[in-house]
């Protein structure tokens, strides 16, 4: 049984463990028989471990590498015992597989990382189609056409960060204020002309520019419009 736990040589396989039962003062007399030790020689060490304790090969296994240093023991039939508990082939075994459970710990995060970004970006670009649709929704029926409109920027051009210069259908010419009063909804993107009223199609809130720009829904909301004289 003590030859099956020896180290292996290069080329060799670990052999099978040692029982944790098995007495540790037995497996130190099999070493004593392989190394042509007597009995006498082995005395000293078979008290120390009666004196600690170490009957069996699970209290061996039981000492951390800090006390394993403290047994008064040989150094030889330390190192001896030690190797036999311990297969190098076995613990080369037990090595890959806890490296192996960790690559696949770190895989699965990586990919459930993966797919939590996709999941993220994937919402993200359903709720931007669905806000757009939403927008050209809420305006009326035949604005949607004047959106699209290649010359509407020449119907409203912006004259600073504030304002907003507005031609209407009449030819007319206003400055107005760039930002929908409602929910300041950027005018020169999302505004719209129609005959002498600038329409914000975000939410569909009007604005007479001929009567200084007021809402004639909500009389209290306007966008200050003012009649220029040059374009």
């Amino acid at each position: 049984m003590y030859l099956s736990s020896l180290p292996v040589t290069e080329g060799q396989t670990g052999g099978m463990p040692l029982p944790d039962s098995m007495k540790a003062s037995t497996l130190l007399e099999q070493i004593a028989s392989e190394r042509g030790w007597t009995q006498e020689e082995i005395e000293k060490d078979l008290r120390c471990l009666e004196t600690q304790r170490l009957r069996t090969l699970r209290d061996l296994r039981s000492l951390s590498k800090e006390s394993w240093k403290e047994i008064p023991l040989i150094p030889l039939s330390k190192d001896l015992l030690r190797q036999s508990i311990y297969p190098r082939g076995l613990a080369k075994v037990k090595k890959m597989k806890m490296m192996k459970m960790k690559k696949m710990k770190k895989e699965k995060g990586k990919r459930s990382l993966d797919e939590t970004t996709e999941s993220l970006s994937s919402s993200s670009s359903s709720s931007s189609s669905s806000e757009e649709g939403m927008e050209r929704s809420n305006v009326p029926s035949g604005m949607t056409a004047l959106l699209d409109e290649k010359n509407k920027g020449s119907s409203i051009q912006i004259m600073d960060p504030s304002h907003l210069r507005v031609q209407t259908a009449s030819g007319q010419c206003y400055k107005t204020d760039r930002y929908c009063p409602h929910k300041q909804v950027d005018l020169a993107t999302k505004g719209v002309v129609q005959g002498e009223q600038l329409i914000c199609t975000k939410h569909n809130w009007s604005f007479d520019l001929v009567r200084g720009g007021m809402c004639p829904k909500r009389p209290n909301r306007t966008l200050n419009a003012c009649l220029l004289n040059d374009w």
